[in-house]
């Protein structure tokens, strides 16, 4: 590595100040080389999502961001009228705080899986909890900082510990954009609608399965606080181009309606 620094002669013995500016200078090197290199890259465009599509192939690449819809404001979440959420989401101060938590802890994306209940009869999914997953060893920091997919051994465990210590269900799964919006990106909504199909029950056709982003770092947000967005998949079929994502509306604990960005 060259450095702007005067050459000195070998069989010259360096001046005070030309010592301090050689360690400076080395310190420096040392410093920057051990430094943890994150690259975090935000997804290129923000498109426009629509039901049945949002672009074709050729057109989407999967770090693609995509805007949520909304469900229809004046049908209640549950209620079963045209345009309506399909159940309530309910969410506990300590879900959001945990996955708060864990998406300050990293400037890669770092994933994990909710906890709770389906509640088929009341038409309500409660998320009690938030459980880290380790990251596989393949994504987020082996990769280019902006995937991450979780470690299938360490996802069994969590996954056993929620149901045998805890007594719930896995009904969703979080992730972070570290630096930039909470919105789901193409790939986002290829794997949420897959594990909604995974988590499909028969004969009522529901699939309790949700999925939250958390933005701490984006410099676009106007606070200190993290933005986060809930969303699940309406469409059929297989690809993401077969559905788009909608934005949930969600009920917390404490009874205080909280709208989303979408």
């Amino acid at each position: 590595t060259q450095h702007d620094a005067t050459y000195t002669p070998s069989h010259t013995i360096p001046t005070p100040d030309q010592q301090q500016q050689q360690q400076q200078q080395s310190e420096g090197c040392t410093a920057a080389s051990s430094r943890p290199r994150r690259v975090i890259r935000a997804p290129e465009r923000l498109i426009n999502s629509a039901i049945g599509g949002y672009g074709g192939a050729a057109d989407r690449d999967d770090h693609d961001m995509v805007r949520c819809d909304g469900y229809a404001a004046a049908a209640a979440p549950g209620s079963g009228l045209p345009g309506a959420q399909p159940f309530r989401v309910q969410v506990t101060p300590l879900a959001e705080v945990m996955m708060d938590f864990h998406a300050h802890l990293d400037r890669h994306e770092i994933i994990g899986l909710l906890a709770g209940a389906w509640l088929p009869e009341q038409r309500l999914l409660r998320v009690e909890r938030a459980f880290p997953v380790r990251e596989a060893v393949a994504s987020g920091a082996a990769n280019d900082g902006i995937n991450v997919e979780m470690d299938p051994e360490d996802q069994f465990k969590v996954t056993e510990v929620i149901q045998e210590l805890y007594g719930l269900e896995v009904v969703g799964w979080y992730h972070s954009h570290p630096s930039f919006p909470a919105l789901p990106s193409v790939i986002d909504i290829a794997n949420q609608l897959q594990m909604q199909q995974q988590f499909r029950q028969a004969p009522s056709g529901d699939e309790p399965y949700i999925a939250a982003i958390v933005s701490p770092y984006d410099k676009r947000l106007p606070g200190l606080q993290s933005s986060v967005t809930w969303f699940r998949v309406e469409g059929k079929g297989n690809g993401a181009a077969a559905g788009a994502p909608i934005g949930l509306n969600v009920l917390e604990q404490v009874t205080v309606s909280v709208p989303l960005r979408g």
